[in-house]
């Protein structure tokens, strides 16, 4: 009897174990976080930036009329292609050609004054020398010798005056033979008709101040083409000239044109809407290198520019970053690395790798080691830093890291993680609620075909 008793109670000491440990074990699963895991590894980054804007040639003239008047004719059309000083229309010459006659005349009337006066002057001279001979014989008194001298300067002084109008009236002269050559208004470039805003019988003004209602047509030089974008301020200070671009015209959809930044303004263009400022933004000009097909000025198109390029370098995904406030005073694997020439970083070895049960390497010495490279770190006011999840023995571990450029869909890893370290990349849930050491595992890959 008692012997079957003390298998009973083994038999119950059995199950109850078994439970124990089946119950520990569902415990112990519902404690792992099922997460998406990668390895660090070698890409090739571009750093990229995109902007809006439109298509405009490089030259274009807006065309106004240099004197007023009717249009008598225009010799183009929209989309014609012109020559430099090819005739584009023709303004009414009459009150201009009036106006040389008139001046002509004068001119003519002037000169023939000079002659009058010259013959008048010579006649007094003349009676001056009579006069002073009568009255070296006391014939005449000394006051007619007087009043001859004074007619003869009286006509030097006329024959002076009429002499000086001649240059007047010739420069005047030719200042409207001038102006009658303006009727002819001439393409001062060589070109495409992009713009008529004038027809036959309508009446042209002088232009004045850029204003737009007195350009008559605009003249475009559509072989070598830009593209003017706004570039918004926070990332305008990375465009440089010389910079390669892509560039999408919305008019072509599929294709990729290729161009190269050729000037970043410094002048903002700020839009305002009632009383609130919107953004500001900067006009970068980028040269298009590639033939646009059917191009026209103002065509609207997206810019991507190329700022940087980094080859073989250690790449982190972007959604792997997190900001967290480190729950340890040690971080994994932080190698001491400083600045090296020509602005890279040097690396060194890693330190030994630390015991699976405890955190691997502190923030503040990943802080410290981060301190001489010009990698972008962030902190926030609460203390939280920059980071990924590192996985070791099945455990997460947070890792503050310095990073340097960003690409399409990852950050140049500069401090802080090795190549060939897993990390988690994802869900976000989790990556927001981690906790230094908890365990996880990588999750199930789910099947696409299966419902």
């Amino acid at each position: 009897m008692k012997k079957r008793t003390k298998v009973w109670w083994l038999v119950i000491l059995l199950v109850a174990g078994g439970i124990g440990w089946q119950a520990k074990q569902s415990h112990e699963a519902k404690q792992v976080t099922e997460v998406e895991i990668k390895r660090i590894e070698r890409k090739e980054l571009k750093a990229v930036l995109s902007a809006s804007g439109r298509i405009l040639p490089t030259t274009m003239v807006d065309v106004s009329a240099a004197v007023s008047g009717k249009v008598l004719d225009v010799f183009v059309k929209d989309g014609d292609r012109v020559e430099k000083g090819q005739p584009l229309l023709k303004i009414d010459p009459k009150p201009f050609e009036t106006q040389v006659q008139q001046l002509e005349a004068s001119l003519g009337s002037a000169r023939a004054n000079i002659q009058l006066q010259k013959a008048q002057l010579k006649q007094s001279e003349t009676q001056l020398r009579r006069t002073e001979s009568l009255a070296a014989g006391g014939l005449v008194t000394a006051e007619q010798v007087d009043r001859e001298k004074t007619s003869v300067e009286v006509e030097q002084a006329r024959l002076a005056a009429t002499e000086q109008e001649i240059p007047r009236l010739e420069a005047s002269l030719a200042e409207a033979r001038h102006e009658l050559t303006k009727v002819d208004v001439l393409s001062d470039i060589a070109g495409t008709v992009t713009a008529l805003n004038i027809e036959a019988g309508e009446y042209a003004f002088v232009g004045a101040f850029n204003n737009p209602a007195t350009v008559l047509l605009t003249v475009a030089d559509l072989g070598a083409i830009e593209a003017e974008v706004e570039v918004d301020e926070t990332e305008a200070i990375l465009a440089r000239p010389g910079q390669p671009a892509e560039l999408e015209i919305d008019a072509h959809r599929n294709w990729l044109f290729k161009g190269v930044v050729t000037e970043v303004g410094h002048n903002p263009v700020t839009r305002a809407t009632g009383a609130e400022r919107e953004g500001t933004s900067y006009l970068v000009k980028i040269a298009v290198l590639d033939a646009i097909p059917g191009v026209r000025p103002g065509l609207t198109c997206s810019a991507r520019i190329e700022t940087d390029r980094r080859p073989e370098v250690l790449a982190v995904p972007i959604q792997a970053l997190v900001l967290q406030k480190p729950q340890s005073e040690s971080v994994w694997r932080t190698p001491d690395r400083a600045a090296a020439p020509g602005g890279g970083v040097a690396h060194a070895a890693a330190p030994p790798t630390p015991a699976a049960t405890a955190p691997p390497a502190g923030a503040a010495a990943a802080e410290e080691s981060l301190a001489g490279s010009q990698a972008r770190r962030r902190r926030d006011e609460e203390g939280k830093v920059e980071g990924v999840w590192i996985v070791r023995d099945d455990r997460a571990w947070f890792a503050p890291v310095a990073i340097g450029i960003t690409g399409e869909k990852d950050h140049e890893l500069l401090c802080g993680l090795e190549e060939g370290d897993r990390i988690i990349t994802g869900p976000y849930k989790a990556l927001h609620d981690l906790k230094e050491g908890a365990r996880v595992r990588q999750a199930e890959k789910k099947d696409a075909t299966k419902p």
